[in-house]
């Protein structure tokens, strides 16, 4: 990233680029619920509320597929296991269906714990943190409350748009 793009994202306000409102979903909820629901809006994760409505986790998409393979791999065993990489769209030829969980609740399969910061970050600030967590989705709260969501592509996007004063000087 040159000088000039660092400077943009450090100018940046991160709600300019959030995703508001956040897309969530109740942690007692079916993870096939779940992905249903983040079919339907068209986004890669959903922020987890608890019973009195805090955030105590994130879902994800990459959190869905862990969770299904990891389940396949202990109900197939390790050999059947490594044929499923030719079978996840249909039938193996051992005769195993591969089938989504519609028991696993997303308490179950969720990350927990959200990361957030205040609305007032700048889009280089949420870009370090989430370089720092090694994650993908930062929270943004304002007066306590969450108010938006910054995600990896939300950075890449501004970034590649060239937000902030290196825009106007290309």
């Amino acid at each position: 990233m040159s000088d000039l793009e660092k400077a943009a994202v450090d100018q940046v306000l991160a709600r300019e680029v959030m995703t508001c409102p956040v897309k969530a979903v109740r942690d007692n909820a079916s993870v096939v619920d779940a992905a249903r629901r983040m079919t339907a809006h068209r986004v890669g994760a959903l922020a987890v509320l608890d019973a009195r409505g805090r955030g105590v986790g994130v879902l994800s998409a990459t959190d869905i597929v862990t969770y299904e393979m990891t389940r396949a791999r202990r109900e197939l065993g390790p050999g059947r296991y490594a044929k499923l990489g030719s079978a996840a769209l249909g039938k193996e030829p051992g005769g195993f269906v591969f089938r989504w969980s519609s028991e696993a609740k997303v308490r179950d399969v969720m990350t927990r714990g959200i990361v957030t910061a205040l609305s007032t970050a700048t889009l280089g600030e949420v870009a370090w943190l989430m370089s720092q967590k090694r994650i993908h989705r930062v929270f943004l709260s304002q007066a306590g409350r969450i108010i938006g969501l910054v995600s990896s592509f939300d950075v890449a996007r501004a970034v590649g748009r060239g937000w902030g004063p290196a825009r106007s000087l290309r």
